[in-house]
């Protein structure tokens, strides 16, 4: 009785490892978008306001929130030819100097709006082979409450959509 209860606990300790494991499922990876104008206000002051969505379909009927960054500093000399240049700027403008900005946006929680803070949002634009020549590449860095971050995306020269 001794070698069937060996037996039977190999057998046992066999058929745990050859259960069916379950694969864990893929954390959902959220895509934040925002569509926005930058542009001057009437201080001189460049800012990018618009709506941000949790992702592109927010844009189809779903919920978005206002954003609303204000330029606070230039960090460096982007190497934008003069030519290019946000419609209405003048050529040799600093619009598109890459540069700082701090702002916030909306977020629906709990039905109520709250306000999130960033500070260090740093911009930098360039010219990309293969774009349209009136758009600009732009790459962002970040950090909020939530973490940090990256922005990508284009700038349209003409209507100052970013």
């Amino acid at each position: 009785s001794n070698k069937a209860e060996v037996e039977n606990e190999e057998k046992k300790s066999h058929e745990l490892v050859t259960e069916k494991l379950e694969t864990p499922a893929k954390p959902v990876r959220i895509r934040p978008a925002l569509r926005g104008i930058l542009k001057r206000d009437a201080n001189g002051v460049m800012g990018w306001q618009g709506l941000w969505g949790m992702d592109e379909a927010a844009f189809d009927g779903g919920i978005t929130s206002a954003f609303s960054y204000t330029r606070v500093a230039t960090t460096s000399v982007s190497q934008i030819p003069n030519s290019l240049c946000l419609r209405g700027e003048a050529n040799d403008s600093d619009a598109l100097h890459n540069a700082e900005f701090k702002g916030h946006f909306l977020m629906q929680r709990n039905g109520r709006s709250q306000k999130i803070s960033e500070t260090n949002v740093l911009f930098e634009f360039t010219t990309e082979e293969g774009f349209p020549e009136s758009q600009l590449k732009v790459m962002g860095t970040g950090s909020n409450k939530f973490g940090t971050y990256t922005l990508e995306g284009t700038l349209d020269l003409e209507s100052g959509e970013l």
